[in-house]
Parts: C-alpha cells; structure tokens; sequence
C-alpha cells in the first residue's frame, strides 16, 4: 500500500484540473508485513474517518467556492514537513481515493521535487487523468492533460456552430466583452510624407481650420467560437508530458475614417479591419492578454500584444486624468539636425494657410481630458495597452515610407454626465514611425560649413550639393532615414 499521505492528498476534480500540494510529507510506498495486520482494522477506521471529514468539509464549503481559481489555492510542506497552505479550495476533498493513489506514482524527477518540499502538481502544465476517461480518448495525452481552471475548460471548449447556441460562457471575452458594438466620435491626426525636396507634416482632415479633426466609425462584432493553438507543455518538443491548448476568444472590427466638415463627411482618410482576442487560456503564454491584429488597405499589417487593468472607485477620474496626460503624443521627430518649430515653420509656410502656424499642427492631451473634465463622475475605466506591434509592410512601402514603432492605448469609460446619464466611452491614443529622407547627419555638403551639433544650418535648401556620408556616425548605415511621428488620438461613443 501507499503510506497513509495518499489519502489526504489533493483529488483531480472531474474536469481534470488541480493545482495543490497534498498536506502532508512526501513518503515512499511501504509494504505491511504479516506482524502489523492486527492492526489493520484500527488503521482502516483512521482512514475512513479521514475520508468521511473530507467529505463533510466539500459539503459544507460556501457554493462560490466551487469555481475557485485553483492558482489562488496553494499548498506547499514547510521545512519540518507540516503542511502551510494559502487559500481554501473545496476541490481538495473533492476526491476520488482511486485516482489519487495514481497521482502518487510518479516518475524520478517528480519525486526529486517532492523531496525538496515542492509538489511538481502545483507548477507543471500537466495532470494525471484515468486512462479510461473522456479526456485521455480525445486524444489529449497518454494519461496527462493540460492543467486547467473550471472557467478555461468552458473556453477552450466553447465552439458553437452559431450565434448564442449554447451561450458563450461567462468571462471567455475578458475586457473584451464592453466593446461589442459600434462607436462613433472625432479625432485629430497628423501626418508627415514624403515631399520634395523635404518632408512636410499634414493633417488628417480640412487644413483651413485651426482645430482639424477627423470622424471616425468604429464597429466590434463578437466571434462565435473559439481560436485554438495546440503544442506541448513546456515547449518540449520530444518525450512531452501532455499536449497544452492555447485557447483565444475575441472580436472582429472594422474602422473608417473620414474628413469631417460642416456636419458633413467627405472624402475616406483610411480603411481597417482586424481583430482583438482574448488570451482565454494562456495555455503557457501568459505575458499577454489581449492581441491585437490590423490589416490597413494600403498594404500594412501588424499584430500587438499587450495587457489590460480595471480600476473603479472614488478616484477613478483622477487616474484617468493622469494616464490621459502620460500619453505619448509627440509629432515632431526626434532628430538632432531638425528644430522644426524654429526652422521648418517658416521655410514651409508656402505649404500652409497663413492662419495656421506650426504650433496648430500639434496634437496636446487637451482633446483627451476636456471631455473627463467635463463629466461628473467616472465610475469605471478599463486600459487596455499595446506597447508594441510586429509590422508588415507592402513592397512598395517598405522601401518608400516603412512603418515602425507602432504603438496604441485603449481606455474604455463608463462616465456620469451632469444630467445623470450614464454613457460609454472609447478613448484611444495611437502612434507609429514613418522611415523616409535621408538623416542629415549622415551626409556631407561641401562648402557648407556645420554648427555646434555637426549640423548644416538650413541645410534643406541646398541638399543638391550634398551627398550621402555614412561614415559620419556608425548608425547611418543601420537606421539612415528620418523617423516621422504619425499620431491619432480619438474621443468616441457606444451609439448602438
């Protein structure tokens, strides 16, 4: 037999899933010889007893508790070998003694890391299931499953063949759920491209206004069914204890962005489509929660992951305040030879209308915070951050203005108006770099001379006479063009 610590240690629920340790010290399989079987019926009572408890225990658990996370219950052997446990978790009693005898016969390295005081079943990707159950017959390995909480087993196997049949479980959405419609709203955006013989900033929307703006339709369709990836646990691409599921769940969109003027639109700025999806089941990738996946309809494509926060309370709009006013809104680069506000500006007024100077071309936080302000109250915010993108540019613009950097924040809003209502809003702040034009401080101009920085002071006007010059700084051979912002920011509301 098993020492008695078999029967005390944690069960399997029914769904395959356990994290814990059993409460008590580890021991090796002891054989009873024929001197102790006297005492065979005393040692039987103890252990029904037990059994009895375990179960009375499950029974008397609060219902809530049946769904518990098991990541939040832990169980580990303190150094003198009594058991120290963080958390309740009904499924500790919830046993089959069968079952859990089998968990106890495991291979050399797991018992290596029970001797150390850690129950491998509380970090490995894997569990023990009977060999005769529905999940060994799927096909999920020979006697190991992946380690799943109640609410990731509803995920992973949600996949209706329509809409609401059965009804998408619960949770499997994450933040995701609170975009499910259409918004609409303004925006501002600036642009630099490509102009000869140097670049010239534009903005998305009628030039002959001081306060530009752009009007935007953005629409979220819920996916009906659920994306699943499949490998091994641990990445171990040989002798792999179980197959891991990745399970994705998430929303279509569709964006439009149009010249907004006269309460009236005109003429298409861009076109998106693309997808948010919810990292349901981590499956072993958790550094991430939400993706974020575009196709733009002049030939980019990118994919973000990034992660997502609520918070709610009496301070809410406060921090709002603050993360709108730590956006990262800069439309003007960053390279040392331009001084855009004291040298462009008036080299380029040609380009502008005589009304609108440069500081007029700047994107503030203003247009993001005035409408927090405004408000009474916000009663809840959900960020939803993507620091950075993978981008695929078309042939043509990944030589001609290749997109880098790309980046983008969400912030969904439940905000008091004055009057009371209630009404949802979708603030978003994005940015990416666009690479054209030549640095100017990887070129040389004879019979210029250069100031202080190794710049060429007006440079711009007489770039016929220069050519280029890597040899002026190790990085013009690996970055040699300009970086140009490319920044929208966008204040929108659920409309159905």
């Amino acid at each position: 037999r098993e020492s008695g610590c078999s029967w005390w240690s944690r069960p399997l629920p029914s769904n395959g899933s356990v994290t814990s340790t059993p409460p008590c010290r580890a021991s090796t399989p002891t054989t009873v010889s024929s001197s102790y079987m006297a005492f065979a019926p005393a040692w039987f009572f103890f252990v029904l007893s037990a059994a009895c408890c375990a179960i009375l225990a499950a029974s008397a658990a609060p219902e809530g508790m049946l769904d518990t996370d098991p990541a939040a219950a832990s169980c580990r052997l303190a150094p003198d070998g009594s058991p120290y446990c963080k958390g309740e978790d009904v499924q500790l009693y919830q046993h089959d003694l069968s079952l859990n005898q089998r968990r106890l016969q495991r291979d050399v390295s797991d018992m290596s890391t029970i001797e150390s005081g850690i129950d491998p079943s509380a970090t490995s990707e894997c569990v023990e299931v009977p060999l005769d159950s529905q999940t060994h017959e799927a096909g999920r390995g020979s006697g190991w499953t992946q380690r799943l909480t109640h609410l990731e087993d509803a995920c992973l196997n949600w996949n209706p063949s329509q809409a609401e049949e059965p009804p998408r479980p619960s949770g499997c959405l994450g933040p995701l759920a609170q975009l499910v419609g259409t918004w609409q709203g303004f925006g501002h955006a600036t642009i630099w491209e490509p102009v000869a013989p140097f670049p010239s900033m534009q903005l998305q929307g009628p030039r002959f206004t001081v306060a530009p703006r752009y009007y935007e339709t953005l629409t979220f369709k819920p996916i009906i069914g659920t994306a699943v990836n499949k490998g091994y646990s641990g990445n171990k691409h040989m002798n792999a204890k179980c197959r891991v599921e990745q399970a994705l769940q998430g929303l279509t969109y569709t964006q439009e962005v149009h010249i907004s003027w006269g309460g009236e639109l005109h003429k298409l700025l861009h076109a998106e489509t693309g997808a948010l999806m919810y990292n349901a089941v981590p499956g072993g990738d958790s550094n991430w929660t939400v993706s974020r996946m575009g196709a733009l309809a002049r030939g980019i494509t990118f994919n973000a992951h990034g992660n997502h926060q609520e918070y709610q309370g009496d301070d809410v709009k406060s921090r709002l305040i603050r993360e709108l006013s730590a956006l990262d809104l800069r439309t003007t680069p960053t390279d040392k030879c331009i001084d855009y506000l004291s040298k462009v500006e008036a080299e380029y007024d040609s380009n502008m209308t005589s009304s609108v100077d440069m500081h007029s071309y700047l994107i503030d936080h203003s247009y993001a915070i005035e409408p927090i302000e405004q408000s009474s109250t916000v009663e809840r915010v959900t960020k939803i951050d993507f620091p950075q993108a993978t981008i695929l540019n078309s042939p043509f613009l990944d030589k001609a203005a290749k997109t880098t950097n790309f980046k983008s924040t969400f912030f969904i809003e439940s905000v008091r108006l004055e009057n009371g209502d209630l009404e949802q809003r979708l603030q978003y702040a994005q940015s990416c770099q666009l690479e054209f034009s030549q640095r100017l401080d990887c070129i040389s101009c004879p019979g210029l001379s250069r100031d202080a920085n190794g710049c060429y002071p007006q440079v711009t006007k007489n770039l016929s006479g220069c050519f280029v010059d890597v040899s002026r700084d190790p990085s013009c051979s690996q970055k040699p063009y300009i970086s140009w912002p490319h920044v929208q920011v966008a204040d929108l509301k659920r409309v159905a």
